[in-house]
């Protein structure tokens, strides 16, 4: 742990960000992950640590840096595992900043993450969320990959509907941006943690912001995103296809005000994404087709929203928590889930 910092640096400044860290016995990382963020130029607002009941040495860490950073962190801890959404739920849930990133306790950031992405937030000011280029490190800390490489064609900026639904963001992979800025209030608005969704609640979140707001890109790899075998992409492989297919199937009206031809690159790309899924799983895979986008007359409840993401776009569980601080007695929801307080 470093030496203490003050809050005074935040003084006069137009961003109060709220981190979320997500916990699951991640021991070996966890201080790493947290000296990321309190190391950071910019300076946050408030950390939430929210520990999913780790049976490892985990609270031990985060009770230290609560202790020796009292007025900066609120720490949770749940009396048993509730599962990634839920945890991800409660988290988000606590914010009281205006802005909003998340990290699991695996992972780690670059000290000027939060600095580079409010200056990009700064520069596009209709911009409602900044994200990093993302860096794959190994237990140890090794890079293994970047997700952006030189030469590339540019992550995408501004409306970005379309690479997030389509899952084609990063040229040459299925990944979305991670860790991303978010104000607090856009994250609210198009809701977060659906309990039907067993795995993919953070691409139904990037599906629903994107499609009424534009994003911004800082050019810069700041976080670093650790590959290891309890992460949550080796331990859910069963459940990625029907996860996958509730996200897509409750969000398809969104395609309503699109092109023909960008509804059959996300319709055609979507079908590829489950039949790789689906040979993950073993499952037979259905096909999505553009009959199933429904019509702005099928939706009528919905016509007004999307017209409104449109116009936006065109002008710019009780008592779970047994050692706590600062805990205001929030139900939570309980979900039955794999024990990973991690994300998509």
């Amino acid at each position: 742990m470093k030496k203490k910092m003050s809050r005074k640096q935040n003084k006069g400044r137009d961003f109060r960000i709220s981190v979320v860290v997500f916990s699951y016995n991640f021991e070996k990382y966890i201080e790493q992950c947290l000296d990321s963020i309190i190391n950071q130029t910019y300076k946050p607002f408030e950390i939430i640590v929210c520990d999913d009941c780790s049976t490892d040495g985990s609270w031990d860490i985060i009770s230290r840096y609560k202790k020796q950073f009292p007025d900066m962190f609120r720490i949770y801890r749940h009396d048993h595992n509730i599962g990634h959404i839920a945890n991800g739920k409660f988290g988000k849930d606590q914010v009281k900043g205006n802005w909003t990133t998340v990290i699991d306790g695996d992972d780690y950031w670059d000290m000027c993450k939060l600095e580079k992405e409010c200056a990009t937030l700064r520069k596009n000011p209709k911009a409602k969320i900044a994200y990093s280029n993302v860096c794959v490190v190994d237990p140890e800390g090794h890079e293994l990959d970047v997700w952006h490489k030189k030469g590339q064609l540019a992550p995408p900026s501004g409306d970005v509907f379309i690479p997030v639904f389509s899952k084609r963001f990063f040229e040459g992979r299925r990944s979305l941006f991670r860790s991303q800025l978010m104000e607090t209030a856009v994250m609210r608005d198009a809701g977060y943690g659906d309990p039907s969704i067993s795995v993919h609640v953070d691409w139904d979140l990037k599906i629903n912001v994107t499609a009424k707001y534009p994003v911004a890109y800082s050019g810069a790899t700041s976080v670093y995103y650790r590959d290891h075998a309890q992460g949550i992409h080796h331990t859910l492989n069963d459940n990625l296809y029907d996860s996958a297919l509730t996200v897509i199937r409750k969000n398809l009206h969104l395609l309503q005000n699109r092109s023909e031809a960008d509804r059959e690159f996300v319709i055609s790309e979507l079908n590829t994404l489950l039949t790789h899924l689906a040979a993950i799983g073993n499952h037979k895979p259905v096909r999505i087709s553009l009959n199933d986008v429904p019509s702005m007359a099928d939706k009528n409840g919905d016509i007004t929203k999307n017209n409104s993401f449109q116009s936006e776009r065109e002008s710019s569980m009780k008592d779970p928590v047994i050692q706590t601080s600062d805990y205001q007695g929030e139900n939570l929801i309980f979900i039955a889930s794999q024990p990973r307080a991690g994300s998509t």
